[in-house]
């Protein structure tokens, strides 16, 4: 769309504000800092429209064609320095809760491509799952770039695999691997499930601060409405926001998805929401139905009586996801099921970080992370996260039900905890 007229005429007719600007080569400028809303007299033949903008040049990618490579990713979440300090998980562990299988090849072309340590999880419950989808490719291939040297358990439900079987897994992998990490990448409707199994996943996660676990579930790819699943054909709607259940459960750190953008020497530039509504997918946030907002929960952008999710968010969209090796093939998948491993390998470094300082682990997070997000510490541990929609909730400063409280600076994270003296 180009249109013309007074700066002023387009901030009322677009209900923007055109500014003056300056890139960094020196190219002078007028543009909107917010997408423009549609005149209602324009929406019958427009469905929307970017930013207005006098600058017009070609751009280079925000993530290298392909996808992030490890030292990307080490290097955009600020968890290099960790590595540089010979930290790589070694003595942590991580338990993923799956419901697909893996190829070992696929993991092993993964270890080598990136000279990884290599990649040989461990089946902590039922058998090697033969109905392979990426999911547990995905989860394994994330944490070990970040954590190559921790131990990856897996916890398989069978076949046929029912609600209160993922529960006994869940209660299993928590009970199971004190002072360590569990990733949880499975969800379901929160209303849908019903409050006698949103209860049972409660119970199951309920002992992690007590047995010092950090728990990582991703919100959900279908933004705000989650619960969409449960009418498909129907247009998004009131009747199906809702959030994922096991990631609205008090006892867990819900992870959500953004779209994250790098400097050219890959550190980190910015990030929005992830957000496609072509597809209603995106970041998975919202209020549960079922649990009150505990009382950690609080600071700007919080409020209501019911917990909010999520909590924290990594790297969701799959055009800025990293390479991934699925089904043989070198690929991009993306979505909260990346986010949530991000934070679960970042966490094993921490981990590692705060036992060798001779404090206690990271365990359940999300006091801490709330109480350093509404306080002032020394190293700022999140970047806020201020642009962009789940397709319902809006980002903003402070938390919100997009992104939560933003997106990992691990280094200065690990730094806080340290100093708070652990958890």
């Amino acid at each position: 769309m180009v249109i013309s007229g007074p700066a002023g005429t387009v901030d009322r007719y677009f209900r923007v504000r055109i500014e003056r600007f300056r890139s960094r080569s020196g190219v002078r400028f007028y543009a909107s800092r917010h997408d423009p809303r549609v005149p209602v007299p324009l929406q019958r033949v427009i469905s929307a429209a970017g930013h207005i903008s006098s600058y017009s040049t070609v751009r280079r990618e925000s993530i290298r064609p392909g996808g992030l490579l490890p030292a990307d990713l080490l290097t955009a979440y600020d968890i290099k320095p960790l590595r540089s300090r010979g930290l790589n998980g070694a003595g942590q562990t991580i338990a993923f809760i799956e419901i697909d299988g893996y190829d070992q090849n696929d993991l092993a072309s993964f270890a080598q491509r990136f000279n990884l340590a290599p990649l040989q999880p461990q089946i902590m419950n039922g058998v090697r799952l033969s109905d392979i989808e990426g999911e547990t490719e995905l989860d394994l291939e994330v944490a070990h770039e970040i954590a190559p040297r921790a131990r990856l358990r897996l916890y398989n439900c069978p076949n046929n695999c029912s609600g209160s079987d993922l529960v006994d897994l869940e209660s299993r992998a928590v009970r199971d691997n004190p002072r360590g990490i569990v990733s949880v990448s499975i969800g379901a409707c929160e209303t849908a499930a019903g409050r006698g199994d949103a209860q049972a996943e409660s119970s199951a996660f309920s002992p992690t601060g007590a047995l010092g676990v950090s728990a990582f579930v991703a919100s959900g790819d279908n933004g705000a409405y989650t619960c969409l699943d449960q009418d498909w054909g129907a247009p998004p709607g009131p009747r199906s926001l809702g959030v994922s259940i096991p990631a609205s459960v008090p006892g867990v750190t819900a992870v959500g998805g953004t779209r994250l953008s790098l400097n050219g020497n890959s550190t980190w530039y910015r990030e929005e929401v992830w957000e496609n509504p072509a597809e209603t997918t995106g970041s998975g946030g919202g209020r549960s139905v079922y649990f009150s907002r505990p009382s950690w929960q609080r600071g700007p952008g919080t409020g209501g009586s019911m917990r909010q999710v999520p909590d924290i968010s990594a790297a969701a969209d799959p055009l800025t996801s990293a390479q991934v090796v699925i089904g043989g093939s070198v690929t991009e998948a993306g979505g909260t099921s990346q986010a949530a491993p991000i934070w679960a390998g970042i966490t094993a470094l921490m981990n590692q970080y705060l036992t060798q300082h001779g404090k206690p682990v990271a365990g359940f997070l999300n006091p801490t992370l709330y109480r350093l997000a509404t306080g002032n510490p020394h190293y700022p541990p999140l970047h806020d996260v201020t642009v962009g929609t789940n397709l319902a909730y809006p980002a903003g400063s402070g938390y919100d039900m997009a992104t939560g409280l933003g997106t990992p600076d691990a280094w200065n994270l690990v730094r806080d905890l340290a100093a708070e003296g652990g958890r």
